[in-house]
């Protein structure tokens, strides 16, 4: 049975500002040691599994030729570009209607993967993956949680069912919890964090989403129609006709048949500027920094300088992340990191 996989890669990353902008995204930025941009590590970890050839990354139409120009192992025929924002459903329903006009194939496995996602252990990493497309083979849709090591605000959540081993049904999906949730979530034993990785077969993903939204799956056959006969205006004018929603909201949360893997390697989605701390070295008093930086009397510190003109110093504070790139200095305690969008926001606003 042919298996597929399509990186997402048309987010911008705002929690990741300012060394995250709308024409360099996170996605595209070397954070790992690996000397490649988060998207070419995720190419890279899935092709043990999947042929490079049936390898696919979707984006938007701003980005396409940012990622090509930063992918150039990927053809430019395998790179797909959303006609619109519409949410990741959006992005999967694009996704599934190329794939279809071009192989004609709804019994091939396809896997979704984010492109920017920090992930170790690569033998655990495909372990894992086999279960989840073997899962998806047999039966149902099919996504990989990560059991949580700490009581984490920022991630969403999986709650398990029955099942033996590594793979459950699933319970129900649980939106981002406060403090107090998160620590019983992680108690109980009970609840994964929610990875964004999603498998099935394309008939089974259209079958689960005629049960739930009819309209929204024959939206998807009819772009796949037109795109099979060339029309890609039409196909692109049905898709901005789509609601902007998440695969989560549209599908995940109210199929009858899904399952959960639960991941054997090491995972962080990256989501805020703190999280760099899992790929930077961290000193003895727990900072963690990159580039031309002195901290003196500083403790639990995130520092980050792009800037090779220049050199960061820090003396006598706490729990603070510092980021200075080329045109922008960016200090704010470590606990408001989800916040930073509300300054890269205003930052675009400003003249």
């Amino acid at each position: 049975m042919k298996r597929i996989a399509a990186i997402m890669a048309g987010g911008y990353g705002e929690r990741f500002w300012p060394l995250s902008r709308r024409d360099r995204p996170k996605q595209l930025l070397p954070l790992t040691n690996s000397g490649r941009t988060l998207l070419q590590d995720t190419i890279h970890r899935v092709e043990a599994l999947v042929p490079p050839e049936h390898v696919y990354v979707a984006t938007t139409a701003a980005l396409a030729n940012h990622v090509a120009e930063a992918t150039p192992e990927v053809p430019a025929e395998r790179i797909f570009s959303e006609p619109a924002k519409r949410n990741t459903a959006g992005c999967l329903a694009w996704v599934v209607a190329v794939l279809q006009s071009r192989l004609g194939d709804e019994d091939a496995v396809l896997a979704v993967l984010p492109s920017d996602h920090y992930i170790r252990k690569q033998e655990a990493f495909e372990r894992t993956l086999k279960l989840a497309f073997d899962q998806a083979e047999e039966a149902g849709l099919v996504t990989i949680g990560v059991r949580p090591t700490r009581p984490e605000t920022g991630f969403g959540y999986i709650q398990i069912g029955g099942g033996e081993g590594a793979v459950h049904e699933v319970a129900a999906f649980h939106e981002k919890p406060n403090s107090v949730r998160a620590l019983e979530y992680l108690d109980s034993g009970q609840f994964l964090w929610n990875s964004g990785m999603f498998f099935w077969k394309l008939s089974v993903f259209h079958q689960q989403l005629q049960q739930v939204d009819p309209a929204y799956d024959e939206t998807i056959e009819k772009m796949t129609d037109l795109l099979r006969h060339g029309s890609m205006e039409e196909a692109r004018a049905a898709f901005e006709t789509l609601p902007d929603i998440s695969i989560d909201y549209l599908l995940m949360e109210k199929a009858e048949q899904v399952y959960v893997v639960e991941a054997e390697f090491e995972w962080d989605d990256l989501g805020t500027l703190a999280s760099l701390e899992a790929v930077l070295p961290i000193d003895p008093n727990g900072n963690a920094s990159r580039g031309s930086t002195l901290l003196v009397d500083a403790a639990n510190c995130l520092v980050v300088n792009e800037n090779p003109g220049i050199r960061v110093c820090a003396l006598g504070v706490e729990d603070l992340v510092i980021v200075a790139t080329g045109d922008t200095i960016l200090v704010l305690p470590k606990d408001r990191c989800q916040d930073v969008r509300m300054v890269a926001q205003e930052a675009e606003r400003a003249p």
